[in-house]
């Protein structure tokens, strides 16, 4: 993982996301944890790498997953409030 390019972390995270979507629908909680272990772990090392590479997670709030809206929302509601709140209440 420390020698993935910031753009991988972030697709790789999009993937978890939607994985762990997927297995809280499917009463899969093993593979959810699973899931948000690893998201856990990426934004551990984008932040290693740069507090302000939490921002790369942006462009997710526009995903058409409500899951990856979710998971990537959660972490930017303290580097952009705005666009966070937004798009946690478009879930709703």
């Amino acid at each position: 993982m420390k020698s993935a390019l910031n753009e991988d972390l972030v697709a790789r995270f999009e993937q978890l996301a939607s994985v762990r979507g997927l297995a809280f629908e499917n009463n899969d909680t093993r593979a959810a944890n699973k899931a948000f272990d690893e998201e856990t772990a990426i934004l551990r090392e984008l932040d290693r790498r740069d507090p302000d590479n939490i921002r790369l997670l942006l462009p997710l709030l526009k995903s058409t997953e409500s899951w990856v809206r979710c998971d990537s929302a959660i972490p930017l509601l303290f580097f952009s409030p705005e666009e966070g709140a937004c798009a946690l209440e478009r879930i709703v």
